[in-house]
């Protein structure tokens, strides 16, 4: 049979041909294949009931022609980072660990979601600064270019930009979309400590 995948904004996901003995991971594992749309933290939904575990699509009535509602509810989390280079990600209703984000070589300073919460940013003694993806703890970019351990990193408010300060005595403004370095700040004598953008975006406070 062939079935529709709606999200909440009307999007159409397909459509799939599917079969009556499919269960919510087959749904999501042609998902991924044919559009490339992820099921972390989703709903499947079909006339206001879910499909979920063992449930089929047989169980919840769906035949030919049916659309199910793909639903995306992020649980609230919070993020730790740790000596041991690693960053963690935790469902704060539950107190859950979610899952560990590993690459850094030396111990974390810092670990910031993006205003969205789309993106991870740490900030490690490796001498680098990382984005990653909190949905699948995947690394996107590694910002590299100080020469002594990044000490703080931060995005700005609209997410498009990331600072990080370092012990080299300087601080970067880097593209989040390309990992590019846009400008290396110089000016400080010693290491610098904590780096923040202005509301607007418009300064910078080291």
């Amino acid at each position: 049979m062939r079935i529709s995948v709606l999200t909440l904004g009307g999007r159409e996901l397909g459509p799939l041909d599917a079969e009556a003995s499919w269960t919510r991971q087959d749904v999501c594992l042609r998902l991924q294949e044919c559009c490339g749309a992820s099921c972390a933290w989703a709903r499947l939904l079909h006339r206001g009931e879910e499909l979920a575990g063992a449930t089929t699509l047989s169980d919840l009535s769906v035949s030919d022609g049916a659309e199910l509602q793909l639903i995306v509810s992020r649980p609230v989390c919070a993020a730790t980072g740790s000596a041991d280079g690693t960053a963690v990600v935790w469902d704060l209703d539950s107190g859950e660990h979610i899952r560990t984000l590993a690459g850094h070589s030396a111990a974390l300073s810092s670990v910031v979601f993006s205003p969205k919460a789309t993106m991870l940013l740490t900030a490690s003694m490796d001498r680098t600064a990382r984005l990653w993806a909190p949905d699948t703890g995947e690394c996107l970019r590694s910002l590299q270019g100080h020469v002594f351990g990044v000490v703080c990193a931060v995005f700005s408010a609209d997410g498009e930009h990331a600072l990080t300060a370092s012990g080299d005595c300087t601080a970067r403004i880097w593209r989040v979309t390309s990992g590019e370095c846009l400008r290396v700040l110089e000016g400080h004598k010693n290491a610098l400590t904590s780096a923040v953008f202005s509301p607007d975006g418009a300064l910078l406070l080291t």
